[in-house]
C-alpha cells in the first residue's frame, strides 16, 4: 500500500485513529480479507505516523522490517522545495515547517542544514530503536545506488523490474 490504506482514507488517518482507539497502529487500516504486506509512505503530508507512532509500531509489530531510504541531502531538499509539482506552492518544505513533528518543531526548516539535522536525528532514533529491539529488521536503501534493484531482488525475492522511480517530479527532473 502506498499512501492510501483503503479507497478513501490515508494510512496516516487510520493509523492515528487505531492508536486513539487503543489498538495497534494498523488495526483499522486493513479492511475485510485484504492482507497488506507492505505499508509505504504512511504519511499524508501533514501527519507522519512513521515518526509520531514509531514506538507504537515497534510495540505492535515486533517482527517488522523497517526501511530507511537515503539519497543526497541536497537532492532531497530540492525535491521538498518543488513537491508537489506546481509553480507557486505551497510545497512540502513549507508544509513541514508548519507542522510540529517529533524532532522538527514548527518554524524549523529554513534551509538545507536544518532539514539535514532533522533527518540525521531521525535516522539515529530509528537505528537506536532497532538496536534495542532485536526482533526488528532494518533495511537501509540508497535510492540513488545503481545496485539497489539487484540488492532488493536478492533480499526479498522480487523481480528487479519492481524497483524504480515512478513519481519523478517534472519540475525537478525535466
Amino acid at each position: 500500500v502506498h499512501f492510501r490504506c483503503n479507497r478513501i482514507d490515508s494510512c496516516a488517518r487510520c493509523m492515528k485513529e487505531s492508536v486513539e482507539a487503543g489498538g495497534r497502529p494498523l488495526d483499522l487500516c486493513e479492511t475485510g480479507s485484504r492482507k497488506i504486506d507492505v505499508f509505504a509512505q504512511m504519511d499524508n503530508g501533514l501527519y507522519f505516523p512513521q515518526i509520531e507512532l514509531l514506538d507504537e509500531l515497534v510495540a505492535g509489530y515486533p517482527n517488522a522490517t523497517l526501511f530507511l531510504t537515503f539519497r543526497s541531502i541536497e537532492k532531497w531538499y530540492n525535491s521538498l522545495n518543488k513537491w508537489p509539482p506546481r509553480r507557486n506552492g505551497p510545497h512540502m518544505n513549507d508544509k513541514l515547517k508548519k507542522q510540529n513533528i517529533t524532532g522538527f518543531p514548527s518554524g524549523v526548516g529554513e534551509n538545507v542544514d536544518e532539514f539535514a539535522e532533522w533527518f540525521c536525528n531521525h535516522v539515529e532514533r530509528v537505528r537506536g530503536i532497532v538496536a534495542r529491539s532485536p526482533s526488528l529488521t532494518l533495511v537501509e536503501v540508497d535510492i540513488e545506488d545503481s545496485t539497489t534493484a539487484k540488492r532488493m531482488s536478492d533480499m526479498f525475492d522480487i523481480d528487479e523490474s519492481c524497483w524504480g522511480h515512478t513519481n519523478a517530479n517534472p519540475m525537478s527532473n525535466p
